[in-house]
């Protein structure tokens, strides 16, 4: 009689529906993640956001303008990032402190007509965010520099630009490089620059991953450098920003129409918005609690273990070695 009483207490629609909606509530807020709600101010501080036209890139972009710093953001598409920027502004963003540039991670050349008009723009640069990525595309592909594609996005590319801005970077007092990883980079099978630019061994994720575990190993070996040459006022860690619904994922199955649709009820409840997302790279770039930390991974704005691999000495200094030989090829 007592279970009788019970199920008709759940089956009432005044308690079933109550319980449902607070059921799919908490659940939604676990998997929204941590949130950055402290008040930390910027001012006056310098940044730089690649891929900041959209997804993480443009939240952190947005919130950094809001804590008040001036963001150069360093996008691929002026059209797109123009309208971009409309939007920030109508959001209560400053305009004055929100300055687009042009520039792509996979041109070199690009990269360094960035740096050099940055250069005469600013003397120091505060914080760093290498945001900008691909993933999962369909073919391989080499670019103009002659790197696979997601492995120049994803690593090359944000090493080449880190070096290129690290004399300003040193020039500041207190300098934040922030790099926007994965926590695929557990899935890397190796980081050998020849498998990695070989389309025999490319798949649609394996070159994400590589990718990714290339660029956790470099964020050690650089914070080691900068120790070793007694830089005190440079940092630099790296993310995982969680399940995010961005523009990321527009070569992937998932973002098919017919897949799109069937799973959007689950994925509007599991995966993190964009400024979900980003929060991990707010508290990197903002919070006080992070001051003199480097070479760490973090995860849910808590520095947290990487894959065993970047822990291997031995394997990033392989992997810093790599990038010394592409920086010196383009005579940085």
């Amino acid at each position: 009689m007592c279970s009788d009483d019970n199920n008709a207490f759940y089956e009432n629609p005044f308690v079933k529906i109550p319980l449902m909606v607070t059921g799919i509530w908490w659940i939604r807020n676990w998997f929204k993640g941590t949130q950055y709600r402290d008040p930390d101010r910027i001012d006056g501080k310098i940044a730089v956001v690649t891929g900041s036209s959209s997804g993480i890139g443009k939240c952190i972009a947005e919130e950094l303008n809001r804590r008040g710093a001036k963001v150069y953001m360093l996008c691929r598409d002026r059209e797109k990032s123009e309208k971009v920027i409309d939007e920030l502004v109508q959001k209560g963003c400053d305009e004055d402190r929100l300055i687009l540039r042009i520039g792509n991670l996979c041109d070199f050349n690009s990269l360094k007509s960035f740096s050099e008009k940055f250069r005469q723009d600013e003397r120091k640069l505060d914080i760093l965010v290498n945001n900008a990525s691909v993933i999962a595309l369909p073919k391989f592909n080499k670019t103009i520099d002659g790197y696979e594609e997601t492995w120049q996005a994803n690593f090359v590319g944000h090493v080449v630009l880190t070096e290129m801005l690290l004399p300003q970077l040193k020039a500041s007092e207190s300098a934040r490089i922030i790099m926007t990883g994965s926590r695929l980079h557990f899935f890397g099978d190796t980081i050998s620059p020849e498998i990695a630019n070989e389309p025999k061994h490319y798949g649609r994720l394996l070159p994400y991953n590589r990718a990714k575990l290339a660029l956790t190993m470099y964020v050690r070996g650089l914070a080691r450098r900068l120790q070793e040459d007694r830089v005190t006022n440079v940092t630099v860690n790296i993310f995982h920003p969680g399940m995010v619904n961005t523009p990321l994922y527009r070569t992937t199955p998932f973002k098919k129409p017919i897949i799109s649709h069937i799973l959007s009820p689950g994925a509007a409840l599991i995966f993190k918005t964009p400024m979900d997302g980003a929060q991990t790279g707010i508290f990197l770039a903002c919070s006080p609690k992070v001051e003199g930390i480097t070479g760490k991974y973090f995860d849910e704005c808590q520095e947290t273990r990487p894959a065993s691999q970047v822990l291997d000495d031995q394997k990033v200094r392989q992997i810093f070695g790599y990038t010394r030989n592409v920086l010196k090829s383009l005579g940085i």
